[in-house]
């Protein structure tokens, strides 16, 4: 079963944030290995501080100038109900090639009228936000429109925005591209797509073996 991730790279092609990192890494001098460490443990404290927020529970490092954005940032989004880190699968795709696909959005929200937005976090150095994470989000907005649409047995307007936060404290965010309707038609587009490329893999696999 796909990922969220895996359609958004199916869509976006090669990231270009992942290739510029790599070649820094390499004029830095160090290895893959090495890089990744440290990045690794930025994402996962600051993750783990948004869901703590997100939940109403302590900060661990509210001094922190990243956390601090964050903290101002989700005072401001005024949620009514919020959870962090939930689960979604959603069926998307076109005729023979429907692909059910999963996902976990680091927060969605409910707001005061009724809607929802889901924001998808994004921790490191690259000062802007790139296609593929536009796509990420858009996806998890459709993916969550439509588990409410099972559901409650009626549409319901989902949102989505990006929020990427450096380690020295940069915080932007930037809105979805997409209404709720593009969403679901970029997603089912998606799965076309990933589906098409897996097909094409597995036929050059098999070119391959013989």
């Amino acid at each position: 079963m796909p990922s969220v991730t895996d359609l958004a790279k199916a869509m976006s092609g090669p990231q270009e944030g992942l290739i510029e990192w790599a070649n820094r890494v390499g004029l830095e001098g160090k290895t893959l290995a090495e890089a990744r460490t440290p990045r690794r443990d930025d994402g996962n404290r600051l993750h783990d501080e948004l869901q703590r927020l997100v939940e109403g529970r302590p900060l661990e490092d509210a001094a922190d100038d990243a956390v601090v954005l964050m903290a101002e940032w989700w005072s401001n989004v005024g949620a009514v109900e919020a959870w962090a880190e939930r689960s979604v699968r959603a069926v998307f795709g076109f005729d023979e090639e429907q692909v059910e696909v999963w996902g976990r959005s680091d927060v969605l929200a409910r707001v005061a009228d009724g809607s929802y937005v889901v924001f998808d976090a994004k921790v490191g150095r690259k000062p802007y936000v790139g296609a593929d994470n536009l796509i990420q989000v858009g996806l998890y907005q459709a993916a969550w429109a439509l588990r409410f649409a099972r559901e409650n047995h009626n549409s319901t307007v989902v949102d989505g925005t990006v929020v990427r936060v450096s380690p020295d404290g940069a915080l932007r965010l930037v809105p979805s591209p997409w209404s709720t309707g593009q969403a679901i038609s970029l997603a089912h587009t998606a799965a076309g797509l990933w589906a098409r490329q897996e097909e094409a893999r597995s036929a050059a696999a098999g070119y391959f073996r013989r």
